[in-house]
């Protein structure tokens, strides 16, 4: 009877720790928002996957059905949705299963159904499979593959397909000559990869530089952006381009002319610039010829046309510099034609600009020179899972409100950090996902309430947060605010963290424990602390380790549990 609790006991801890370590297919690193505003109607995607649309309905673009305005935010019937993409007036939407929805006008071939026919409600596309994100040109699309390649169709005029013709297409077709894309971003006729090894291709219109090549021919094919690398993240819309690099700063280039560069003039810019004074960027959202910028640390900056108060500023001059707007703890931002949306920590939405189709969805026609709140919440996962690269994870700490994203090779760290524990260098609490420096190549992560171990690829781990019990094994009690390397520790291949103490399974089956020990949660027969990882003597044969926050438990090879530690409510399953 006994052993059966042990083993039950073990089994729910095992489950227990799979919530708070939990090994993904893949995730993208990226927040796709989950606001997305075409030329006058807008979507919002709902906490429930389901999806919202209001706004100008002249051509089914909301999906409501009727050629009628929509004048709230109403219930397009859809569910399990992940992505929302808006274009002039076409929509799109990219359930869980990676299959794509659409309607609206078709007059292109933009909704690549095979034909031209307006669809008035969303609609399965059968052309479409495996989709991790879509992009909406003006009257064309590009899709990525979670197979790392791209589909694109409709009008195909500056080459914006990228298939090497000006052969317009009615269906989705490959774009050769491109693989390893980690995301893309489309402006009016031009697109913007990013790939896996961070450099850019882009393709299409390129009248006024938009591709940033360095001349003004289009394009018909993917081409290197040569003068750029280390990318983290790209965005596109209108004329104009934006990249976000490594270090968090941004470069703008394309059309100019009411200073949605951000560089202080109207000048086009047909080669990447830097936006000066803008640092710490974390996303850029363009509008057709503005842009908003989301910071670090949720604040934003906005810059551009502001004939419609888009940029939520009191005046309606253009903004040649980034300038603040008064909103903070902001995770993400959408730009439209002339409205613009920004969401909240809490997932409120609050929507600025031109409202003359009613698509702020605030239920009237009047235009906000200031972010007004929406009635509304939008998706609460702003980092969501995709399930298709593999070594990716989402970790949380089991005692604690801190958490972890391993994305694509990134590793980003948000919320509670009195202690340090997201390893970001400070004990600053944060509100969005910001990155670890060079953290590639994670094997597994263990986070308690205020100390992370990370198992690396070769073996070794690197530890972080609270020490003041030695739970980092870096021989000292001194607290750790950015990855340290425990020396002389390989062969590793398993962590567990404890509620400050910390326990690795070694490659040859035996068992290092460090940290707190006054409950005898390390197993070396005494309560005193350990600062190195030291072996646990005669435990061998291990196969799995879970550490609660004063006990620890492991699996054995045979079947059969160990368990040691405090047992003052029975957290070992010995009857006691």
């Amino acid at each position: 009877m006994v052993r059966r609790l042990v083993i039950v006991l073990v089994m729910v801890a095992l489950l227990l720790q799979n919530m708070f370590v939990q090994e993904k297919a893949s995730a993208e690193s990226f927040m796709f928002p989950s606001v997305a505003a075409g030329e006058t109607h807008t979507l919002f995607l709902m906490p429930d996957g389901k999806v919202k649309g209001v706004g100008y309905n002249n051509n089914r673009q909301v999906g409501y059905g009727t050629s009628s305005t929509v004048t709230t935010p109403t219930d397009l019937g859809l569910k399990d949705i992940r992505q929302v993409a808006a274009g002039t007036m076409s929509s799109y939407a990219v359930n869980q299963a990676g299959e794509v929805y659409v309607w609206g006008f078709n007059g292109n071939g933009e909704l690549g159904t095979g034909n031209t026919s307006t669809i008035s409600t969303p609609t399965k596309n059968p052309n479409l499979t495996n989709i991790v994100q879509i992009s909406v040109g003006s009257n064309f699309a590009v899709a990525l593959v979670k197979d790392g390649t791209l589909r694109a169709w409709g009008n195909n005029g500056s080459g914006q397909l990228g298939n090497g013709t000006t052969s317009s297409s009615l269906v989705p077709i490959m774009v050769p000559g491109i693989t390893g894309v980690k995301k893309i971003a489309a402006g009016s006729n031009h697109v913007v990869a990013l790939l896996n090894d961070g450099t850019v291709r882009v393709w299409g219109f390129n009248i006024i530089g938009q591709l940033g090549l360095g001349h003004i021919n289009n394009v018909l094919s993917p081409t290197q952006l040569s003068s750029l690398s280390n990318i983290r993240d790209i965005s596109a819309r209108g004329h104009q381009s934006y990249a976000i690099l490594n270090n968090h700063t941004v470069r703008a280039w394309g059309d100019n002319s009411y200073g949605q560069l951000g560089i202080g003039s109207t000048t086009q810019a047909t080669s990447p610039v830097l936006i000066s004074g803008l640092s710490d960027v974390f996303s850029i959202a363009p509008g057709n010829e503005y842009a908003i910028a989301v910071l670090q640390n949720g604040k934003v900056k906005v810059w551009g046309e502001n004939s419609n108060y888009q940029l939520g500023l009191s005046s309606t001059g253009n903004q040649l510099t980034p300038a603040d707007i008064l909103m903070d703890d902001i995770l993400f931002a959408a730009g439209g034609m002339s409205s613009s949306f920004l969401v909240t920590k809490n997932y409120d939405v609050f929507g600025m600009g031109l409202n003359s189709n009613y698509q702020l969805g605030l239920g009237d026609y009047t235009n906000r020179n200031i972010p007004t709140k929406i009635n509304l919440q939008v998706m609460t996962v702003p980092l969501q899972a995709r399930g298709y690269f593999d070594h990716n994870f989402v970790a949380a700490g089991a005692m604690s409100n801190s958490s972890f994203f391993y994305l694509n090779g990134d590793l980003l760290a948000t919320g509670g950090n009195t202690s340090g524990q997201l390893g970001l260098g400070d004990t600053t609490t944060k509100l969005i996902p910001l990155l670890l420096s060079n953290m590639s190549g994670i094997k597994q992560l263990a986070s308690s309430n205020s100390h992370t171990l990370v198992l690396m690829e070769d073996g070794t781990v690197k530890a972080w947060g609270s020490n003041s019990s030695g739970q980092l094994g870096l021989g000292d009690p001194t607290i750790r605010k950015i990855p340290t390397t425990i020396t002389d520790l390989t062969g590793v291949k398993q962590l567990a963290a404890g509620g400050s103490h910390s326990i690795a399974l070694m490659e040859d089956g035996t068992v290092k424990g460090w940290g707190s020990n006054s409950s005898s949660q390390l197993g070396l027969g005494d309560p005193n602390d350990r600062s190195i990882p030291t072996t646990i003597t005669g435990l061998t044969g291990v196969k799995q380790l879970v550490a609660g926050s004063s006990h620890t438990l492991a699996l054995m090879e045979d079947g059969t549990v160990k368990a040691w530690g405090s047992n003052s409510s029975g957290q070992l399953g010995l009857g006691n």
